[in-house]
């Protein structure tokens, strides 16, 4: 498995947290302290076998694979897919596609699934519900999350909490402007067992 060169890491995570996206879509790049606590919560072991979706620059992806996971990635923006080839060596797989138009015959299933998915607008919402589908029994599903699906309303954002509560998930704070100044968002991570 490819190692990774921490100076270039760090060098490219500054690139990184700079890139903007085309076509408006939305990217904000997982800050260090999430990524920390993204890994800490999905519980990789050695060899699993972990997807990040909308990898964007591949923060997380990069963590998991020093954790020595196997790592496969699915983005659709070029600009990323390049800066995230050039960043992880270790993910494996890098699908220049919409994470919600692929499905489990085109990628399989797996032990984690790690993510930081476009959350404005409920977006979040039918990401993590769409990555469900990707996790094995037994597996877990991490991601970051808007605050809303929280404290929403809306039947989207019950439904959501009553899937996460039934399969024993719960949901964390991020502390407030985790994300700035890309965005000052309030946003939360979801853990959901499979």
């Amino acid at each position: 498995m490819p190692t990774i060169d921490a100076d270039k890491l760090k060098a490219a995570a500054n690139l990184a947290n700079n890139m903007e996206v085309s076509g408006g879509r939305e990217a904000f790049v997982s800050p260090p302290a999430v990524v920390e606590r993204l890994m800490e919560l999905v519980d990789i072991e050695r060899t699993m076998i972990v997807l990040e979706p909308s990898a964007g620059t591949g923060n997380i992806a990069a963590a998991a694979v020093e954790l020595g996971a196997i790592v496969d990635c699915v983005e659709i923006d070029n600009d990323l897919v390049e800066v995230l080839a050039s960043r992880v060596p270790g993910a494996n797989l890098l699908y220049r596609r919409d994470f919600l138009e692929t499905d489990t015959s085109q990628l399989g299933t797996y032990d984690r699934v790690v993510m930081n998915p476009p959350f404005l607008e409920g977006r979040d919402i039918a990401h993590v519900t769409h990555a469900l589908r990707f996790v094995r029994p037994a597996g877990r599903l991490v991601s970051v999350m808007g605050e809303g699906v929280t404290t929403s309303r809306t039947k989207a954002a019950a439904s959501f909490r009553d899937l996460v509560d039934e399969r024993g998930g719960w949901f964390e704070d991020l502390p407030a402007d985790s994300f700035a100044p890309a965005t000052t968002c309030s946003t939360v991570i979801v853990v959901i067992p499979c």
